[in-house]
């Protein structure tokens, strides 16, 4: 009954189905999500799902070896799309397709438009067996329509802002690890298995763009006889990479993560704590932010190339302040929300050695009507940035034990 038909789901924005947050319709008087076809002539208009299901049921002609479709789009800068599932025909690199095999540039002749609303058409293989087409099921990972959301800030003004692509990635605030390790030298971990989106900055103004997982790690740091401070820290798993490459820089072996157990081993010392794994290091920086002098941190490899790896590091006192927000609200999909405090709003990603970001942890999460809300705890935390690689509060990075060479830098916020 099924063997010509294809069963297409796409992921987008914060692991949601397509147009979960209804930002994917063509525009106001048209509310089509995608366009579908047999090829990339013979694409219709319709809207994404069947039967109230977040999965596009397809049903192709006896034999077909290929369909395409089109998705729309926004057209910003970082717009793109990861085939996690099935096999690509169109252009694309490595399964990543952006820039100009994504985007459709506008037409001059104005007796052939083009809508630029919609993307490029993808185009997508079918697995056939003696003339005749297999069931099958493609999965996309669609970041093609940037996510606004509205905002209180400081000043008790209110406004619209993009998220980042930071603020969809940490999240893990009411999970709990099942494995208790008896090992002292291990750490529990918890996994989000789900696949991600995530950019990186480079040395060039075209960013690396990842596939991720990511993983919250607990752990404790000894201060002194009487005193420990517990701290949790999260970290990004890479499973796949798009590397910008240019003739002028140099390239590298990209550091692909493995996240295959339940615990994180550091060592054997009695209370162990989190250092990156290996080839990371992490280097530390002297800055000021008022009068308080803060130890920065920043992250690094052994064999000089761009990390592929985002972290955040919080005491755990921090992070239960957010978690709590998470069960006094009663809120869904809870992910952690670098609000931009930087007096000169200096791009998040931009890679530059003076380039230091603060930022306040809020909570960006669901109401009940599936619209964004922003939530903030009464006492701020704070975490700073100076290689769009690493975040951390004064607190984490004060007590973090470093064991490569120091780095020290003077700044002033």
């Amino acid at each position: 009954v099924t063997k010509n038909t294809t069963y297409i789901y796409i992921q987008a924005n914060r692991q949601r189905s397509y147009n979960f947050y209804r930002n994917y319709l063509h525009s106001q008087e048209n509310t089509n999500t995608l366009k579908i076809g047999k090829d990339a002539e013979s694409l219709s208009e319709t809207t994404f799902g069947t039967k109230g299901w977040p999965v596009h049921e397809q049903l192709l002609s006896k034999g077909a070896k290929q369909f395409a479709l089109q998705v729309t789009t926004d057209n910003h800068a970082e717009a793109a799309i990861f085939v996690s599932v099935g096999t690509i025909v169109s252009s694309h690199e490595d399964n990543f397709i952006r820039g100009s095999n994504l985007l459709q540039s506008p037409s001059e002749d104005p007796d052939h438009p083009v809508d630029t609303r919609y993307t490029q058409p993808i185009v997508l293989g079918l697995p056939t067996s003696a003339d005749e087409t297999i069931g099958s099921y493609v999965q996309l990972i669609c970041e093609t329509q940037q996510l606004f959301v509205e905002i209180t800030n400081n000043e008790g003004t209110t406004e619209s802002i993009i998220l980042k692509d930071i603020d969809d990635v940490f999240g893990l605030l009411t999970a709990k690890p099942i494995v208790i390790p008896s090992d002292t030298s291990k750490l529990p971990k918890i996994i989000d298995e789900q696949f991600q989106l995530v950019n990186f900055p480079t040395k060039n103004s075209v960013k690396d763009i990842g596939i991720i997982k990511h993983q919250k790690i607990e752990d404790t740091i000894v201060i002194s006889e009487e005193e420990a401070l517990s701290r949790v820290t999260y970290e990004t798993l890479l499973h796949k990479i798009r590397r910008s490459v240019s003739p002028y820089l140099p390239s590298s072996t990209p550091i692909i993560d493995s996240a295959k157990t339940s615990t994180n081993t550091y060592g054997a010392s009695h209370i162990p704590y989190y250092q990156p794994p290996a080839p990371y290091q992490l280097e530390t920086e002297l800055f000021t932010d008022g009068n308080s002098t803060i130890t920065g941190l920043r992250l690094k490899t052994t064999n000089g190339s761009l990390p592929n790896k985002k972290i955040l590091g919080i005491t755990k006192e921090e992070w239960n302040h957010l978690r709590q927000l998470v069960f006094d609200h009663q809120i869904r999909n809870a992910k952690v929300f670098f609000y931009d405090l930087s007096s000169e709003k200096k791009s998040f990603n931009k890679f530059r050695n003076d380039s230091l970001v603060k930022y306040e942890l809020r909570i960006v999460c669901e109401d009940q009507k599936r619209s964004l809300e922003i939530k903030a705890i009464l006492n701020p935390i704070y975490v700073y940035s100076s290689d769009g690689y690493i975040f951390y509060s004064a607190s984490y990075s004060e007590n973090q034990i470093i064991e490569s060479q120091n780095l020290t830098i003077d700044f002033t916020l």
